[in-house]
């Protein structure tokens, strides 16, 4: 799993991230999962709470997954 903060990487492979972000600014988060076809991935965002968001999904049958959100601060 590779996931961007405003085009910059801010995991590669697994793990945690925690950053404070500008007030009054809109951020940019794309990820791109490739793995085993049908096994699951989650990605969450927690705050600010305005931005929350959280998706559970499983790989398609190509096990590669790509996505965009915008947190907007």
């Amino acid at each position: 799993m590779r996931i961007r903060l405003n085009d910059v990487v801010i995991i590669d492979g697994s793990g945690d991230f925690e950053t404070e972000l500008d007030p009054n600014t809109e951020n940019l988060i794309t990820w791109y999962v490739e793995g085993k076809p049908k096994s699951s991935f989650r990605i969450t965002i927690s705050s600010p709470a305005e931005s929350s968001f959280q998706i559970n999904k499983a790989l398609s049958l190509r096990g590669k997954e790509t996505g965009v959100h915008i947190v907007q601060t």
